[in-house]
């Protein structure tokens, strides 16, 4: 009896596998986009931190042909830019900002076009889910031929011709194929995240910074509430990029799964999923503590 289970066994296992060489799985792919969701979501109160901080630096460094009228800690432009309307709007993210989420979108946007492929759902589903997908990558284009801080015009310029290809795609089988071209370019984008987040952090520190050396320079205890600030952003901010890097294995696992189906990489792609969803949400209540002083033994001090 135990040979006969371990022969239907290993024909469950040979029959999934081969599956995985046509068609890819549907529940490892919704994996995937539950680790994705799950990321993207942890990282969203850090990105809301760095539009205040952003804007914020706009506001205190204004350009030098700008007149301005201040009080206390507010400050007015006695003329409007509208090239600045980002930085200055309640709505809507700056730049630095804007491009973080629309990368991360892009990345989402290719998610969700596995899974519709994955699901064998219709056709022109899948063309629909490409047509965000492009969209997604002509605005971070847009931001990054503006200057914005994520430089991805060479993963941009690899992704294009793909998506191209993709749209004009018969079947499932072949989209299926060309989307899978774009695992690079996804990989690369997600290394610009990365390699931005220097830039971030000093966005985001700059306000606590100059309290710490300025203004609360003769406070030590305002001081030392300021430094807590900065040192809390900086654990925010390598637990974004942990999560960052975790992405990016898990994308490589399910990306090996596809292209060489084996119970390896089906465990590797289960594995790398669960520990970006269990390091999502443990960035998250960390960030949640970050945010607030009095759980860390430190008042908020003003001048």
């Amino acid at each position: 009896m135990r040979l006969i289970q371990e022969i239907a066994g290993l024909c469950c296992m040979a029959g999934l596998l081969a599956g995985c060489a046509t068609t890819l799985p549907v529940q490892e792919v919704r994996q995937v986009s539950a680790a994705y969701d799950a990321a993207s979501a942890a990282g969203a109160p850090l990105l809301d931190e760095l539009a205040i901080a952003e804007r914020r630096a706009e506001l205190s460094t204004p350009p030098e042909n700008v007149r301005t009228l201040t009080s206390g800690d507010v400050t007015a432009f006695l003329s409007f830019n509208p090239r600045a309307a980002a930085s200055l709007a309640s709505i809507g993210d700056p730049a630095r900002t804007a491009a973080q989420r629309r990368g991360l979108r892009v990345v989402g946007a290719y998610v969700d076009v596995l899974e519709v492929l994955a699901e064998g759902r219709n056709i022109e589903e899948a063309k629909a889910r490409l047509q965000t997908l492009a969209s997604n990558v002509a605005a971070l284009a847009a931001l990054a031929s503006g200057g914005a801080a994520v430089a991805v015009a060479p993963v941009l310029s690899a992704l294009g011709p793909i998506l191209d290809a993709a749209a004009q795609a018969s079947n499932a089988d072949e989209l299926r194929r060309l989307v899978l071209e774009g695992a690079q370019p996804v990989d690369d984008l997600i290394g610009k995240l990365i390699d931005s987040s220097g830039g971030m952090y000093q966005v985001l520190i700059e306000e606590p910074r100059r309290a710490a050396t300025n203004t609360f320079s003769q406070n030590k205890e305002a001081q030392r509430a300021e430094i807590v600030k900065i040192a809390g952003l900086q654990v925010a901010m390598a637990n974004y990029v942990v999560l960052l890097e975790q992405l990016r294995i898990t994308f490589a696992a399910l990306v090996a799964m596809v292209r060489s189906p084996s119970r390896i990489t089906l465990a590797s792609l289960t594995a790398s999923s669960n520990e970006l969803i269990l390091e999502a949400e443990a960035a998250r209540r960390a960030y949640a503590l970050i945010r607030r002083p009095a759980a860390i033994g430190v008042m908020e001090v003003k001048p």
